[in-house]
């Protein structure tokens, strides 16, 4: 599938490409959390769900939800695989400027990897579902109370240098702090 060919063929302004160009987004409006909300977004997103693949069948493809993509060779995670949306293009150019090598990744397991890469295009070998919850930054609704402080430097993100308020991260406090954070392992 090429996602530009389906995105065509759904046109529905709440879907975009990902990285690769076998992967799809979808997003749907916020909505509060409370009685029946998470089955009125189960219902929702399998309808869109399914109108969406029943618009790509049009085109010969076929929408399918699953984490790791069985399927892929390395040639479908190369950097011509990419989706042609600009944003990509810059991204993968700068996080590999910034790198100043390629990416090597190892998976250790009952089946084993070991590959090098000059983009970010295996990224879009692993899908996920994504929510995201919005609070206030100052007041919880549903305690009234005000949140409790900030958490100490090395947990904030993006990791910009920062001033150290608790030291945890290694420097004294009230030094300048630019540790980051450790990112959690993907999980399939």
């Amino acid at each position: 599938m090429r996602n530009a060919a389906a995105l065509d063929a759904i046109a529905s302004p709440a879907w975009a490409t990902e990285v690769g160009q076998f992967n799809l987004e979808i997003n749907v409006p916020p909505r509060t959390l409370d009685g029946d909300s998470l089955a009125a977004l189960e219902t929702e997103l399998r309808a869109d769900l399914n109108a969406a693949d029943a618009r790509a069948r049009t085109i010969g493809s076929r929408l399918v939800m699953v984490g790791i993509l069985p399927t892929l060779a390395e040639h479908d995670v190369a950097e011509d695989s990419m989706s042609a949306n600009e944003r990509y293009k810059v991204l993968n150019e700068q996080i590999f400027a910034a790198r100043g090598e390629d990416m090597r990744i190892e998976i250790d397991g009952a089946e084993q990897l070991l590959t090098h890469t000059d983009s970010i295009t295996p990224e879009s070998a692993c899908t996920s579902v994504q929510l995201h919850v919005q609070v206030s930054p100052t007041r919880s609704r549903t305690t009234g109370t005000r949140p409790s402080p900030s958490p100490p430097c090395r947990s904030r993100w993006p990791p910009t240098p920062r001033t150290c308020s608790a030291g945890s991260c290694g420097t004294r406090p009230g030094s300048r702090c630019s540790s980051r954070p450790r990112t959690p392992a993907r999980t399939s």
